[in-house]
């Protein structure tokens, strides 16, 4: 099974480096690959095949991942339109491109539309997903199978992939900048900035832990912020701060800013 990624940015690295590292599971080796993008001078000399144009890529690959940015989408499209997809598989991770939007230009071709976070990169990725497939049953279940090993994958309906993306796609970013406020203000006081890092990283590791075990446990989240937040305590200082700058309101704006843009896209 052959797959063509077109679009070799952050994205489409993350994919190609989570299948290559566990490429005994997902069954994908280099060989398998077929890369274009426009800029793309540092995968050559890696022993990938670089297709000279996007067309050659489509009639060579079984499995077609469109890992391009938003605005190039239509050009693309535009372009590849003219070939036959009636054995083929469309993937898309682009932001805000519906599946109907894809079918504009290829009308006959089964998707399957993803929303990934970086993650994958590491083999410990978040995909939320949407198949709508008539006929390549197989090659939807190839890559399926393959995309499981290096993520953990739901599915949901169409309407709610952009809803989502603040949940998984975007909250790494969130999380980072979170997290370098804190930092930030640490080393103000005087402390080590690789300590102060470390001390962040593992906590936010272990609060994901206790967070997983909660749902096992069906425990609120009210109920691990009043585990650590005593009364009178520290942690209840600075949540009361939280709360009186709103926020809670803060991060949902963020959210729907989110939202917003990938709709608009």
């Amino acid at each position: 099974m052959k797959i063509g990624i077109i679009g070799v940015g952050k994205m489409g690295k993350a994919f190609i480096n989570a299948f290559l590292e566990n490429s005994k599971k997902t069954k994908i080796r280099k060989k398998n690959l077929v890369l274009y993008d426009l800029i793309i001078d540092e995968m050559h000399g890696k022993d990938f095949y670089i297709s000279e144009s996007v067309m050659d890529l489509v009639e060579t690959v079984d499995i077609i991942l469109l890992a391009i940015k938003p605005q190039n989408l239509d050009t693309v499209l535009e372009e590849i339109r003219k070939s036959s997809f009636s054995d083929k598989l469309i993937v898309s991770i682009v932001a805000g491109a519906t599946i109907n939007k894809i079918q504009e230009y290829l009308s006959e071709v089964d998707i399957l539309r993803l929303m990934p976070n970086i993650a994958i990169n590491i083999s410990m990725g978040t995909t939320v997903y949407t198949p709508k497939v008539k006929r390549e049953f197989k090659k939807l279940t190839f890559f399926m199978n393959a995309l499981r090993v290096v993520s953990t994958v739901v599915e949901v309906e169409e309407k709610w992939l952009n809803e989502v993306i603040p949940l998984m796609s975007s909250l790494p970013a969130f999380v980072y900048y979170f997290a370098k406020s804190l930092i930030d203000n640490a080393v103000d006081h005087g402390f080590d900035r690789v300590k102060a890092y470390n001390l962040v990283v593992e906590t936010i590791i272990e609060a994901g832990c206790l967070m997983s075990d909660a749902i096992d446990e069906n425990t609120s989240l009210e109920r691990l912020i009043n585990d650590v937040a005593v009364p009178g305590g520290t942690t209840e200082a600075g949540l009361n701060s939280l709360k009186n700058d709103n926020f809670g309101n803060i991060l949902k704006k963020c959210a729907n800013q989110t939202i917003k843009k990938a709709f608009e896209l």
